[in-house]
C-alpha cells in the first residue's frame, strides 16, 4: 500500500511527556519519509502548533481560523482563537515556571507571566 493520506485522532493524548516527544518525532519522520498529507485531531494547542504546517481551529462546528501556527499565535483571528490557543499555552508555560522559578510563580503581575512565550520567540 502507498497511502497518500494519514488520519490521526488524538494520537498523543494518553502519553506521558517523554514518550509523547518520541512519538511526535516518529510521526514527523513517517510523514516526511512517505510524503503524506496528514490530518491530526487534537485539543492541545501545543501539539497542533508544533506538529503542523497549517492549523484549522473549529468553534462550534465553524472554522475560526485556518493558518500557519506562527500566524495563529501572532495574529489570532478572534477572541476565541486567542483564548483557545494563547491562554492554554500560557497556562502550560506558567505551570512550568512555577516548578522552576520562584520569581515568576511569586508575582502574578509580572508581564512575562502574561505574555505567551511563543509570541516572544
Amino acid at each position: 500500500m502507498k497511502p497518500r493520506l494519514l488520519l490521526l485522532d488524538e494520537p498523543l493524548s494518553a502519553l506521558d511527556g517523554v514518550i509523547k516527544e518520541s512519538i511526535k518525532a516518529k510521526i514527523k519522520q513517517i510523514v516526511d519519509q512517505y510524503n503524506l498529507t496528514t490530518i491530526m485531531v487534537t485539543h492541545d494547542p501545543e501539539e497542533a502548533c508544533t506538529m503542523s504546517d497549517r492549523v484549522l481551529i473549529l468553534n462550534q462546528g465553524r472554522i475560526a481560523q485556518y493558518d500557519t501556527p506562527e500566524n495563529i499565535i501572532e495574529h489570532p483571528a478572534s477572541d476565541f482563537v486567542r483564548d483557545f490557543i494563547l491562554h492554554q499555552l500560557e497556562v502550560k508555560r506558567n505551570n512550568i515556571y512555577s516548578l522552576f522559578s520562584e520569581d515568576h510563580a511569586a508575582d502574578p503581575a509580572d508581564p512575562a507571566r502574561r505574555e505567551p512565550a511563543l509570541v516572544r520567540a
